[in-house]
């Protein structure tokens, strides 16, 4: 939440103003910056989820496509998340269902980053298409130790893999299985 970001970073650089809103307008850098400093002043060891924990926290435990146990459809995606069908700006974190991990806003609201790095190899993409198929988490490929700047996106392998749609695209893209990467 911004509140965390701020209590954390002294600063807020979200665009849509809240303190139970997500923080958004932030680089893989930020994050990392915002990770080593709440590490700093826990004493924990705090990092993103890889591509696949974040799938298996997303679907809250259950092997549905949804964590609600439906199958996906725009309606049933707007009974749990915030997208362009139903919203046209950031909400509060709370204020869609929690999964069965009491998780809120895995899907929709605003993109999550990922630990892990974004390829279009098909050898890779095949292993989470598998998975997908069988609602299953089988695979967690990790990409090579590489910084990521919000400018550097000239190489895939630099790229980090975004999840969880937001509220500026449709309900397709904030689906656990859609995977993407910074433009």
């Amino acid at each position: 939440t911004q509140e965390l970001w701020e209590a954390v970073m002294d600063s807020n650089p979200s665009s849509y103003r809240g303190a139970r809103k997500p923080v958004e307008n932030v680089s893989w850098n930020d994050c990392q910056n915002f990770i080593h400093r709440l590490n700093s002043l826990t004493g924990q060891n705090f990092r993103l989820p890889t591509e696949a924990e974040w799938e298996f926290a997303a679907r809250g435990g259950e092997g549905a496509p949804l964590f609600n146990g439906n199958s996906f459809s725009a309606d049933n995606m707007n009974k749990i998340a915030w997208t362009l069908d139903n919203t046209s700006t950031v909400h509060p974190v709370d204020e869609m269902p929690a999964n069965g991990f009491g998780i809120f806003d895995t899907c929709g609201n605003v993109w999550e980053m990922t630990l892990d790095w974004f390829s279009e190899d098909a050898g890779y993409s095949a292993g989470f298409v598998a998975d997908y198929e069988t609602g299953g988490i089988t695979w967690d490929p990790k990409g090579p130790e590489c910084e990521m700047t919000y400018q550097n996106n000239a190489s895939a392998s630099h790229r980090r893999v975004l999840r969880g749609g937001c509220y500026s695209y449709s309900a397709k893209y904030a689906r656990p299985a859609y995977r993407s990467n910074p433009a």
